[in-house]
């Protein structure tokens, strides 16, 4: 489960353990480093809790979670990307599970518009991007076009220009 509030997530931990008798761990950039390490250790052998609540900034890349096959976002961000890079810690190679990601949304609320900015994010890029690449796959032309840049019309006034400039 993901948050991108630190204090909340451990709170969340918390409360899920109390409510269901079973240990949730919380994983974020406030623990040392050795003790982030052993949590997703433990997570991954079996041996630790079944359950993780994660920082999205301290956890959301970088980790290998395929013991876990459900995510949960239990609350939006902005980009599609970072909540992408969320679920994709349990969707890796070695993963045997079916992964299913869980986005929380209540009516009414800023989840809601949130959800509704993410959903026009994502059909701009599937519009403009190739369906299987990043940006750092794509071509100069590619580029410039998922960007909207137009070079022809960016170097055609030079002559205006240089007269802004004296």
């Amino acid at each position: 489960m993901f948050t991108h509030f630190a204090e909340w997530g451990q709170k969340l931990a918390e409360h899920l353990s109390t409510r269901f008798d079973n240990p949730v761990g919380c994983y974020h950039g406030g623990q040392s480093r050795g003790a982030r390490d052993q949590l997703v250790a433990d997570f991954q052998a079996l041996e630790g809790p079944g359950t993780l609540v994660l920082s999205l900034k301290a956890g959301g890349t970088g980790l290998n979670l395929t013991n876990a096959n459900h995510v949960i976002l239990y609350d939006r961000w902005w980009n599609p990307a970072v909540e992408d890079q969320a679920r994709d810690r349990a969707w890796r190679i070695g993963q045997d599970k079916t992964v299913i990601a869980h986005r929380l949304v209540c009516p009414g609320t800023v989840d809601e518009r949130v959800e509704e900015v993410v959903a026009g994010k994502r059909h701009i890029a599937d519009l403009v991007l190739p369906k299987s690449s990043s940006l750092g796959d794509l071509d100069s032309n590619q580029l410039q076009t998922a960007l909207g840049l137009r070079t022809d019309e960016l170097l055609s006034d030079t002559d205006d220009l240089e007269g802004s400039l004296t």
